[in-house]
């Protein structure tokens, strides 16, 4: 019924209030009229002070519309003029579409740091016992980098492992720490760091302690580390100003970010499980 009325009328007439961004969707809008060959018909009422003309060449428009003499209350018939607004529409889609390009390889990034750390997540949860003596070795290896990165000679070297290593390894628990890059690691776990462990925490499996210990910094470091990549995302937005790529800025960043926070995780986690063994001597 409705529809006769419709079609006695002389069919849908669709107002345009402005152009979108997207020329698909004014496209849409046109095509709800004369479908299937019913009677109807569209026109789009535009302003050069729209906010898409404002951003993207409304003074240029302007200036046209002045030369051709375009009142507010004619139609934009003249071809030129009408390929301008069409250009204009063009620029706002390649802007949108490689912004979404570029939001697709952030969250690429990103993804792959999530499924490395989901994963890890994953071993602790099935309390991984080899994992305690990879992170122990780690960890050593952290500081024997450290030493070899800042002593600035022989003496200097043998000087600054023995202050690091004490720092982060209590010599009342191990006193040799530099036998676990030797291949001891396991057996401190094993013979030393768990069996204190379990005198500290009773109650608990001393493997479930070094997991529970591990998840909780895993899980506020991760949370840390997607706020400063969501930061890292806008910042790398002004390195175009120095002529760098967006793109390559933040994969390069990101990883630097990546590593810092899966060594942190290890270090703070043993650095946590000793003080708890010694803490029962």
């Amino acid at each position: 019924k409705n529809e006769k009325k419709v079609l006695d009328l002389g069919g849908l007439y669709v107002f345009g209030t402005e152009r979108h961004e997207s020329r698909r969707i004014d496209r849409q809008l046109r095509g709800r009229s004369g479908r299937q060959g019913d009677p109807g018909a569209s026109r789009f009422f535009i302003s050069v002070d729209d906010r898409i003309f404002k951003l993207f060449g409304g003074d240029s428009l302007k200036r046209m519309m002045t030369n051709f003499r375009i009142g507010d209350d004619l139609p934009i018939e003249t071809p030129s003029v009408a390929k301008a607004l069409d250009k204009v529409q063009q620029k706002v889609e390649e802007r949108n579409f490689n912004l979404r390009q570029q939001l697709l390889t952030f969250d690429s990034v990103l993804n792959t740091q999530r499924k490395i750390i989901y994963a890890l997540r994953k071993r602790l949860l099935q309390i991984d016992q080899d994992l305690l003596t990879e992170w122990l070795l780690a960890s050593a290896q952290a500081v024997e980098a450290s030493v070899l990165r800042d002593a600035t000679s022989d003496d200097d070297a043998v000087q600054l492992r023995t202050t690091r290593f004490a720092a982060f390894f209590p010599s009342a628990l191990i006193p040799q720490p530099q036998l676990i890059l030797d291949g001891h690691a396991q057996d401190i776990c094993t013979n030393i760091i768990l069996p204190k462990i379990e005198t500290a925490r009773p109650n608990t499996a001393p493997i479930s302690t070094f997991s529970q210990l591990a998840i909780l910094r895993l899980d506020t470091l991760w949370s840390n580390h997607l706020d400063t990549i969501a930061n890292l995302q806008d910042a790398v937005q002004f390195r175009t100003f120095s002529q760098a790529r967006p793109i390559d800025e933040f994969q390069k960043e990101a990883k630097f970010l990546f590593d810092k926070l899966e060594t942190k995780i290890i270090s703070d986690t043993i650095f946590s499980l000793l003080q708890l063994a010694v803490s029962s001597s």
